[in-house]
């Protein structure tokens, strides 16, 4: 998207019926992450990050990642643009970003340990960029670790506790005092036998444990 209008706020799309045809696709993804980092409990683990995206949506990631530092002053979490010289700077979209313009443009720049990408920047397999530059060269170049992300606000949620994915359900259902969510989450979890996993992120638990 190249327009220069205001993006609608989140609730204009209601269902998000034309989402298919890239209807409100920012504004979801806006609502998604600005709703996580809301939710969210778990302090940033004190890595050094950066984000790398493409020319048009470089101003909304800029704008979570800030509300994102509002909340957790000591994320380490920079956003840079890449300028698409592949393909022609007038392609702005982070689907047709590809391995080596990232490779060229950070080179030389601190960008921490961790350097994220969205899923749609690679191929369907998620190893390779449109110019057949692989994510392990990109690596290589550039000696960070790349991390995939998918086009979703909520992914954020991987990132938490099982206290805080409990809590999240709790607040979406409309009880909002932290007292009365807090007594909840623990009588769940003690007839669940899960009071000592709550501070574990469910990535960390067995498939018994997570049906639970």
């Amino acid at each position: 998207m190249d327009a220069t209008e205001l993006i609608l706020l989140y609730d204009y799309y209601g269902d998000f019926d034309q989402l298919d045809n890239g209807v409100g696709m920012w504004a979801l993804l806006k609502g998604e992450a600005l709703d996580a980092i809301e939710l969210c409990n778990q302090k940033p683990d004190g890595k050094k990050k950066t984000i790398a995206t493409g020319m048009a949506a470089y101003p909304l990631i800029s704008e979570i990642v800030e509300r994102a530092k509002a909340k957790w002053p000591s994320l380490d979490c920079s956003v840079m643009g890449i300028k698409n010289e592949f393909f022609g700077e007038q392609i702005t979209v982070s689907g047709l970003i590809t391995g080596g313009d990232i490779i060229k443009q950070l080179s030389g720049k601190d960008i921490g340990e961790q350097l994220l990408i969205p899923a749609s920047m690679l191929r369907f397999e998620n190893d390779m960029f449109l110019d057949d530059v692989t994510v392990v060269e990109m690596e290589r170049a550039l000696g960070v670790k790349a991390v995939i992300t998918e086009n979703d606000g909520y992914k954020l949620i991987d990132n938490m506790s099982v206290y805080d994915n409990v809590a999240m359900v709790l607040k979406m259902i409309g009880i909002k005092d932290k007292d009365e969510i807090k007594k909840r989450v623990h009588e769940a979890a003690k007839i669940l036998d899960i009071e000592h996993l709550l501070e574990r992120k469910p990535k960390a638990l067995s498939g018994g444990q997570r049906q639970r």
